[in-house]
């Protein structure tokens, strides 16, 4: 009798532990990755699984998992992507002068400063790898505050801006400077929005559906006209 009571005790107290996880599990999510983006109200689900939930270099919150060193962020190796093609002429002048401008309401990057670029190797095999993403952000603190002073925005909050890829790193999408620009979150459509599309062409990139520089040149050019005729 005592070892039935036992083994349903300890029965109800798997359930009872399971179910917590459950309730405190961001939804749909299966596997974590660091780099991705989190919830700090999943804080304790996070760190359960050896992740923080903090706010990154872009001013984003991410997911940063923890190694042996005293609890710092492990830094995941980033693999091997060639040079950074550019989709247009960047005008160094214009740069040096601090004479970048947003354009069509403040929600596009100037495609005389900021092209959009990506990895000459970064394959559709490559960007549909799970993690891929969080394994190719690199973006200082030094590169932010750059991107702002060349568009001339000196005060700024994470709430109302963002230095953003304009071809984003699931596409393949290069850290260097002329693929960063400073994007507002705006009245209608802003950075939220552009991760939004972000998520639907990686998808169907990696469905088939679309080739993948057709992908970076549409969010290279007018990703407000792509996420249009997306949603």
């Amino acid at each position: 009798m005592r070892k039935r009571l036992a083994s349903i005790a300890a029965a109800l107290a798997a359930f009872g532990a399971a179910t917590a996880v459950w309730m405190t599990a961001p939804a749909g999510a299966i596997t974590l990755h660091a780099g991705e983006f989190c919830s700090p109200a999943k804080q304790g689900y996070y760190h359960a699984h050896g992740y923080s939930c903090r706010r990154a270099s872009d001013g984003r919150n991410r997911l940063f998992t923890y190694g042996g060193g005293g609890g710092r962020p492990s830094a995941p190796s980033r693999p091997a992507l060639g040079h950074t093609v550019y989709l247009g002429h960047i005008d160094k002048a214009r740069i040096r002068g601090h004479g970048c401008k947003l354009r069509s309401h403040r929600r596009l990057p100037d495609r005389n400063c900021s092209p959009g670029g990506y990895y000459k190797k970064a394959t559709r095999r490559e960007i549909c790898r799970s993690g891929y993403a969080s394994k190719v952000r690199h973006v200082t603190e030094s590169t932010d505050h750059a991107v702002f002073a060349e568009y001339r925005i000196r005060h700024h909050s994470a709430r109302t801006y963002e230095v953003d890829h304009i071809v984003p790193l699931e596409l393949g999408g290069s850290n260097a400077r002329g693929n960063l620009f400073p994007e507002p979150a705006g009245q209608g459509l802003g950075f939220h929005q552009k991760d939004r599309l972000e998520d639907r062409l990686h998808s169907v990139v990696c469905a088939g559906g679309r080739s993948l520089r057709t992908a970076q040149r549409a969010i290279a050019r007018n990703w407000l006209r792509a996420y249009r005729r997306a949603f």
